[in-house]
Formats: structure tokens, C-alpha cells, sequence
């Protein structure tokens, strides 16, 4: 019984240290993924900053015509 007992101890602490291994893999996801999104942000806004200078220059263009 002594040994059913450890046995059983060393599992449910097995289950418990996966259970935290999967939970900060998890946190490392979310922070991840919230860096890849803000990079993303960043980019899209550095082209909607290009395409307005290029919209800019045509317009300028075209009022020379």
C-alpha cells in the first residue's frame, strides 16, 4: 500500500508540474503573439504612411498639369 501511495503522490505531482509547464507556455504564446501584433501594427502604419506620401506627391503632380 506504501508503495501504491508514493506512486500515486509522484503522478499527481507529475500531472501538477505539466499543468504549470502548459500554463507558462501559454503565457509565452500570449506574449509572443501580442509582439508579432504590434510589429504588425507598426508596419501597417509605416504603409498607410507611405501610401499618403504617395498620394500626396500625385496630387501635387497633377495640380502642376
Amino acid at each position: 500500500m506504501k508503495l501504491l501511495n508514493e506512486i500515486e503522490k509522484t503522478i499527481a505531482r507529475i500531472e501538477s508540474d505539466l499543468t504549470h509547464i502548459v500554463e507558462l507556455r501559454k503565457q509565452h504564446i500570449q506574449t509572443e503573439t501580442a509582439h508579432i501584433l504590434s510589429e504588425v501594427d507598426n508596419k501597417i502604419g509605416g504603409l498607410k504612411a507611405w501610401l499618403e506620401d504617395i498620394k500626396q506627391a500625385i496630387y501635387a503632380g497633377l495640380r502642376k498639369l
